[in-house]
């Protein structure tokens, strides 16, 4: 018996042609090639993303430290310089995971009045400090973070 002819029109195969393979690897490639150039900037908001927040935590820890030293002795953490590493954790100074380095700064406030800190005679009696934190990475020593904090006497306060 002979075969039989196909029922189907010789325009209805199924299939690509090469040119239109051709066509929609390039529109793909084309794409791809755009979401590569958006790595870097991506990476790049990452890191500055993780370095904020490992910033912050350092932040914290310090005015963990202030909050539990008493007003009479913040001296003592005046111009020390801390050390943490990738995770925001202290580490001893000579150690060698170190990434971050904290220094300390104390400045006694003398005119309360632009800070949300009321104090009786705080001029002459230096009831409130602003601590200034200038953290550092140890890959990038120039650029340099601030964050400041305001620390109060409990005593000598008042609200109006």
């Amino acid at each position: 018996m002979p075969p039989r002819p196909s029922s189907r029109p010789f325009s209805k195969r199924l299939g690509f042609t090469l040119i239109e393979v051709t066509i929609s690897l390039g529109i793909v490639s084309f794409a791809m090639v755009s979401l590569v150039g958006l790595l870097p900037t991506g990476l790049s908001s990452f890191r500055s993303a993780v370095s904020t927040t490992i910033e912050a935590q350092i932040v914290q820890s310090i005015s963990e430290d202030i909050t539990r030293t008493d007003f009479t002795n913040l001296q003592s953490l005046a111009d020390q310089t801390f050390t943490y590493d990738s995770r925001g954790v202290r580490t001893s100074p000579n150690d060698r995971n170190t990434i971050y380095t904290a220094k300390v700064l104390l400045d006694p406030i003398t005119d309360l009045s632009s800070y949300p800190v009321r104090l009786q005679d705080a001029s002459s009696r230096n009831e409130a400090y602003n601590m200034r934190i200038q953290i550092k990475e140890v890959t990038r020593p120039q650029q340099v973070a601030r964050y400041s904090v305001v620390v109060a006497n409990e005593q000598g306060h008042f609200v109006p």
